[in-house]
């Protein structure tokens, strides 16, 4: 078999594989570049936000309750 033969009996599946492997690079790169993004807008989210929640800066509302009466068969759990 020569290479004329080969190409004429593979050309399909040969062509058929480039266009998948292209594909699939293609979304691979694509994916990995959204990855990185999201990555970096979480790191700066992150570093903006104050995990202090008892800081001065922040705004404090009154304390607040809630209270009902329970009948007798009921229970709170």
């Amino acid at each position: 078999m020569n290479g004329r033969e080969f190409w004429l009996r593979w050309r399909r599946d040969i062509v058929r594989g480039v266009v998948i492997f292209g594909l699939v690079v293609g979304a691979g790169l694509t994916i990995q570049s959204m990855v990185g993004r999201g990555r970096e807008r979480l790191l700066g989210f992150r570093q903006s936000f104050d995990p202090n929640f008892q800081s001065a800066d922040r705004l404090h509302g009154e304390q607040w309750t809630y209270a009902t009466p329970l009948a007798a068969p009921h229970t709170l759990w």
